[in-house]
């Protein structure tokens, strides 16, 4: 998971977060961005929604996103 992550193109990251930002609440978003990055999960907290936010603003890296969605997973809190 992390991998794809850290070789996805960012704008297409930044366009898959972008498009989950607006409907982050609906499950099918959150399993199409989980898909696209080979993470199982069905759910994301809520709050991944600030660090969406500040990764597409530019506030942390691709790599900051990336590990915090490692911990995310390695914590089973996509579940």
């Amino acid at each position: 998971m992390i991998q794809l992550l850290h070789n996805k193109n960012p704008a297409y990251l930044s366009n898959d977060l972008i498009d989950w930002s607006k409907s982050s609440d609906d499950p099918n978003m959150v399993a199409k961005l989980l898909g696209d990055y080979d993470i199982k999960g069905k759910h994301i907290p809520h709050w991944v929604r600030i660090c969406t936010d500040l990764y597409i603003s530019g506030e942390i890296s691709q790599d900051d996103f990336s590990n915090m969605l490692k911990h995310l997973s390695q914590k089973n809190l996509l579940a």
